[in-house]
C-alpha cells in the first residue's frame, strides 16, 4: 500500500463528493424526491470518476 494512501487532494475531493452525494440521495428518499435521489447517485459516480482520474494523472507526473 502506498504511504500516501488517502492523504492526497484526489482522495479528499472524491470522499467529500461521495459523502455529499450520499446526503443528497438520502434526503431525496426521505422527502420522496426521486430526482434528488438519482442526482445524488450520479454525483457519487462523478466523484468516484474524478477521484480515480485525478489519482492516476498525479502518478503519471511523479
Amino acid at each position: 500500500m502506498n504511504a500516501e494512501h488517502g492523504h492526497t487532494p484526489a482522495a479528499w475531493t472524491g470522499t467529500i463528493l461521495i459523502i455529499l452525494a450520499s446526503l443528497i440521495s438520502t434526503l431525496g428518499v426521505i422527502v420522496g424526491n426521486w430526482a434528488a435521489f438519482w442526482g445524488g447517485i450520479a454525483l457519487a459516480a462523478v466523484g468516484a470518476l474524478i477521484w480515480v482520474v485525478w489519482e492516476k494523472s498525479s502518478k503519471v507526473k511523479s
